[in-house]
């Protein structure tokens, strides 16, 4: 079973200052990182049907949720390659490994 555990720190308005992030593979710890604002990671997802964009390099520009529908919480992101704006799922972003 694949999953993320997400913990969420948050200021006294409710803005997501930084959020730290275990991807987790058939129950095995896989990667463990904090993520915040101007953090530079890849797009790299647990599922290894799902393509898009992996591979990618992004750099944090926000957070976001879709109140109305309750949906999974995306970070804003900025892709390196062509300084595009998007929008990713927190638990498809990874460490960039040098």
């Amino acid at each position: 079973m694949n999953g993320t555990n997400l913990k969420i720190y948050a200021n006294e308005n409710g803005e997501i200052q930084k959020i730290k992030v275990q991807r987790f593979k058939k129950e095995e710890k896989v990667s463990d990182y904090t993520m915040k604002v101007g953090s530079k990671l890849i797009v790299n997802q647990l599922n290894k049907q799902a393509k898009k964009n992996r591979g990618r390099e992004v750099e944090v520009t926000g957070f976001k949720r879709d109140e109305e529908r309750k949906g999974p919480l995306k970070a804003k992101v900025k892709y390196l390659d062509n300084n595009r704006a998007g929008s990713v799922e927190i638990g498809d972003l990874d460490v960039i490994q040098n």
